[in-house]
């Protein structure tokens, strides 16, 4: 927003103008009253991840669930993770947001395999979807290709996150399998 330089001085009555001690006096508010109106014209900025400052793209990131955004990342992919995981926070626990996120974390070819989440359950029963039945646990399978910034370590967090509790899992990188450990990888 553009406004005059002298935009406080301005309102003072004409007479006050000629007080040279009272101008500047005021040209310190005036300054200060600049930074806060600055801040204020920027605020719909702060919260875009494309232009904020990467401090605040790392606050936002925490904000929605990106607890583990990297501050060695460079700052292209944290802003992308951003902006990509905010779009995703509804689908948090899905077959389709799980591949959405390890596909912006490890590029194009992530394979997310659920055998069955939800059942359908005839009426007259109060919710027409109900968990799985008692003893019947949903397993994925999660294959994700080699490369990307995230560690083996870090993915095998990030999928263990990201999965809801009751899930049991697989996860593949490449032609290796991160969990679960095989016992050659254990001892």
């Amino acid at each position: 927003m553009s406004r005059h330089p002298d935009w406080l001085l301005n309102q003072l009555p004409s007479g006050m103008h000629d007080d040279d001690f009272l101008m500047r006096y005021l040209r310190i508010f005036q300054d200060m009253g600049d930074t806060f109106l600055d801040t204020i014209d920027g605020l719909d900025h702060t919260f875009d991840p494309s232009v904020t400052p990467t401090s605040m793209v790392r606050v936002l990131g925490s904000w929605i669930g990106l607890e583990y955004l990297d501050e060695e990342l460079p700052d292209e992919v944290q802003r992308n993770l951003v902006r990509e995981y905010s779009t995703l926070v509804a689908w948090r626990g899905t077959r389709y947001g799980l591949e959405r996120l390890l596909s912006a974390i490890t590029g194009e070819g992530v394979v997310v395999r659920d055998d069955a989440t939800a059942y359908f359950v005839p009426q007259p029963a109060s919710n027409e979807w109900e968990p799985a039945p008692a003893g019947m646990r949903s397993h994925v399978i999660v294959a994700v290709p080699e490369g990307g910034w995230a560690s083996d370590d870090d993915l095998l967090r990030i999928v263990q996150r990201e999965l809801p509790a009751t899930v049991t899992f697989e996860l593949r990188r490449g032609s290796r399998t991160l969990w679960p450990l095989s016992e050659s990888r254990v001892a």
